[in-house]
């Protein structure tokens, strides 16, 4: 019985140990209240004051946005304007170009009635004219190297031009063969004048149809008739160039002896009349010029030629004259070489090429040596 009062009394014990205990907890549970409490007065009263702040905040907020919204429509005012400067800025270079347009049109247009006028002055000079050449060819006539002739007379005139009236006296030997190569040309060769020299005795070189024909021109006068010999000497050298048939030009006539020289030959012989008939049949519309652009050109290569020669002879001149100098230059160098080989090296005075030192030198060395032999 004393063994379990003794245990409730360890309860009981235990028991008011837990009270004290749990009332302690109470006591520090009470005590975090009232500072909880007092915490929460004071977030309180810190919510009070946030709130009366963020109203004054709110208010000069509100304040802030009317200067601000001020600010801004300032700014959107500055900004219009800017742009409405900028707009004006622009009309007015629009405005400067149109102007300068308008003025570089006006010069233009001015520029333009000038042309106008030299135009409608030009005009009314070629209705003239027009109106001059009608006239004219009412009158039947014809305009000839820059004048107005009668169409009767052109033919005379070209034949002239040509030089048929006085039997082509005005051109050179060498230009009647051009003359007669533009005419075999006309006709349907193709032609190659020869040299002036070493031609045996072809002015040209014709081919037609796979045919070569040698050509022989003379412009000689009305008295001086084409011979025989001259004939022979064709036919020979239609041979030696290896043609099939030849033509004899000339503006004079042919003996009879030449005539029956020809005869069953190929060679056609064209006398004065033929030549002429010839030359007004193809060449009469054509310029002098024409006929003798070739020449022109074979002067000029020839020309070009004969430069090209007497520099390239220059050229050599001048390395013979280059050469001459070396050649020169080394014979004095082995003149020199050769007098320094006369000269004595101990006293300077003259002796053999061949010897080291002249006779006297010799000698003494020769007895200086003996008298340092004793």
């Amino acid at each position: 019985m004393k063994k379990n009062i003794s245990e409730s009394e360890k309860l009981l014990l235990q028991e008011r140990l837990n009270k004290k205990n749990l009332e302690e907890k109470l006591i520090e549970k009470e005590r975090l209240k009232n500072e909880l409490e007092l915490k929460l007065n004071e977030r309180n009263n810190d919510q009070k004051n946030l709130t009366k702040k963020i109203k004054e905040k709110e208010k000069e907020l509100e304040t802030k946005k009317e200067k601000f919204y001020k600010v801004i429509k300032f700014i959107k005012i500055l900004i219009e304007k800017n742009k409405i400067r900028e707009e004006i800025n622009r009309f007015y270079g629009i405005r400067k170009e149109i102007e300068e347009s308008i003025i570089q049109n006006k010069e233009r247009i001015k520029e333009k009635e000038k042309e106008i006028e030299y135009l409608t002055t030009q005009i009314k000079s070629k209705k003239k004219e027009i109106l001059f050449i009608l006239s004219q060819k009412k009158k039947d006539m014809e305009l000839f190297e820059q004048r107005w002739v009668k169409k009767i007379d052109i033919p005379k005139l070209k034949e002239a031009r040509l030089g048929i009236n006085n039997n082509f006296s005005n051109l050179s030997p060498y230009e009647f063969e051009h003359f007669v190569a533009k005419l075999l040309r006309e006709m349907g060769y193709s032609t190659k004048v020869t040299q002036r020299t070493g031609d045996y005795g072809v002015d040209i070189i014709a081919k037609k149809d796979g045919e070569t024909t040698a050509v022989q021109c003379k412009r000689f006068k009305e008295s001086s008739l084409v011979g025989n010999r001259d004939i022979q000497r064709i036919l020979g050298s239609m041979l030696t160039i290896k043609a099939q048939k030849c033509i004899f030009v000339t503006t004079s006539k042919y003996t009879k002896q030449a005539i029956n020289q020809a005869k069953g030959c190929p060679i056609q012989l064209w006398d004065k009349q033929i030549f002429q008939s010839l030359v007004k049949k193809y060449l009469l519309d054509t310029e002098i010029k024409e006929i003798f652009s070739l020449m022109e050109r074979e002067k000029r290569e020839k020309l070009e030629k004969e430069e090209e020669r007497q520099r390239l002879l220059e050229e050599k001149r001048e390395e013979a004259r280059i050469k001459r100098e070396e050649k020169k230059r080394k014979l004095e160098e082995r003149k020199e070489r050769e007098s320094e080989k006369r000269i004595c090296p101990r006293c300077g005075g003259g002796k053999m090429k061949t010897r080291q030192y002249c006779s006297t030198c010799k000698r003494e060395i020769r007895m200086k040596n003996r008298y340092d032999y004793w």
